[in-house]
């Protein structure tokens, strides 16, 4: 279940890049789906899955805005690897279980996106100027709120960042080490200053082996999160649907919260099924009722390795 972490230096150099270039990419990523339907159902890996579905993991989504910036404004960025707020942990992840992208302004600054943890703006990283601390923001879409005015928002989040380097390598666990002379940007939450996470300033080679692999193991069973624009242009969590072997839930958020539980599978009512197929076809091609049918037979039971993107 769990691969070695391949990593590459990454080496600075001038694009014509600018934060605006990437807040639009961002953007546009949060139109894709965070989901691991295309992972179990589909046996795809990251790459197959934000081509073939408009979703996938972490990995899918930076994927995404590497593909965006490189055909649009012919900019290159690489997938680094992330460490998680502890509040994101599960039994069983390593310490590096996310991925987000680097995308080189000079030899010296790297702005960083998370399309996964909702980043409103990057992380500008200047290996000249460590310990020096920077403000970002993030949206939780999973808070529900009406369409306020955009400066009422609470689910618009603060987060603390700073630059540090290793000087020594450092072991994590026995399968993922971070090579000496690594940049990393250190980040917190505003309201919680004790839980924080990394963005390492290298290239992961092979995030699917290292990463989704154990990721879809040990989260066996499948979810999607889908968002919208509300009024103001600020993106919300839209569908989030989770499934189990023998049930079924549904949260809708718009103008109004609504949650729909189908506790047996069997008792399911089809015209919901075929309602929601319709709504998210780009992200499930119509498939929905055959992943309910996979998951009543057991199917979330095999072991997946992911195959390199």
């Amino acid at each position: 279940m769990y691969n070695k972490l391949i990593l590459k230096q990454i080496i600075g150099f001038t694009q014509d890049v600018n934060e605006n270039i990437v807040i639009k990419a961002l953007e546009k990523s949060f139109m894709n789906a965070f989901s691991t339907f295309p992972y179990i159902f589909e046996d795809l890996n990251s790459k197959e899955s934000i081509e073939q579905y408009n979703s996938g993991n972490c990995i899918s989504l930076s994927l995404y805005i590497k593909n965006y910036l490189k055909q649009v404004y012919n900019l290159e960025s690489f997938l680094i690897p992330a460490s998680i707020p502890n509040k994101y942990k599960h039994r069983g992840y390593l310490d590096i279980s996310h991925v987000a992208i680097a995308i080189p302004k000079s030899k010296y600054e790297f702005y960083i996106a998370d399309s996964a943890f909702y980043f409103l703006n990057p992380i500008l990283i200047n290996t000249n100027q460590l310990n020096k601390t920077q403000i970002v923001y993030s949206k939780n879409i999973y808070m529900y709120e009406p369409n306020y005015n955009l400066k009422d928002y609470s689910s618009i989040e603060k987060i603390i960042s700073s630059t540090s380097i290793y000087n020594e390598s450092v072991k994590l666990n026995k399968y993922q080490i971070i090579p000496k002379n690594t940049y990393y940007s250190e980040c917190y939450y505003n309201d919680d200053e004790f839980d924080k996470w990394k963005y390492y300033l290298i290239e992961i080679c092979n995030p699917d082996e290292a990463i989704s692999t154990f990721f879809i193991n040990l989260k066996k069973d499948p979810f999607i999160t889908t968002c919208f624009k509300d009024n103001n242009g600020v993106c919300k969590q839209k569908y989030f649907i989770s499934l189990r072997e023998d049930s079924i839930k549904i949260e809708k958020y718009a103008n109004k919260s609504e949650i729909i539980n189908f506790n047996n599978l069997d008792k399911i009512k089809l015209d919901k099924i075929k309602y929601l197929e319709k709504k998210l076809f780009k992200y499930f091609k119509g498939n929905l009722m055959k992943y309910i049918f996979m998951m009543k037979n057991g199917y979330n039971k095999k072991i997946y390795s992911v195959k390199m993107s």
